[in-house]
C-alpha cells in the first residue's frame, strides 16, 4: 500500500523489444532496488529533463541470481510497441487517448 519509485538502467534490450532494467549500483549482480513480486502492470517512466512519461509497464522480477523474487533484473514491455492497439482499444472503451 505504500508508493515507492526507483531509478533504473537499461541493462539491455532483448530481441523481443523487451526492456531490462536494473539498479545502476548493484546491475542486478547484488540486490539492490527494483520491481518485486505484485509490482507486474506498475507505470515505468522516463524523466526527460524533468517532464516525465509514460513508456512501459513492470511485467517480471527476478532475484539477483535470476529466480523468482526482487531486487535483480526488473522486466518491462516498452508501450510504443502497443501504442496502436492502445489508442484502438480506449477508442472502443470510450475512453480515446490523444497524443
Amino acid at each position: 500500500g505504500t508508493l515507492r519509485s526507483a531509478t533504473l538502467m537499461v541493462v539491455r534490450h532483448t530481441a523481443s523489444g523487451a526492456l531490462r532494467l536494473a539498479d545502476p549500483t548493484t546491475r542486478g549482480e547484488m540486490a539492490g532496488l527494483g520491481a518485486c513480486n505484485g509490482d507486474s502492470g506498475g507505470p515505468v517512466m522516463d524523466d526527460n529533463s524533468g517532464r516525465l512519461a509514460l513508456v512501459g509497464v513492470v511485467s517480471w522480477a527476478t532475484d539477483p541470481r535470476r529466480g523468482a523474487g526482487c531486487g535483480g533484473l526488473t522486466g518491462v514491455v516498452p508501450l510504443p510497441h502497443f501504442r496502436d492497439w492502445l489508442i484502438e482499444a480506449a477508442m472502443k472503451l470510450g475512453s480515446p487517448i490523444h497524443p
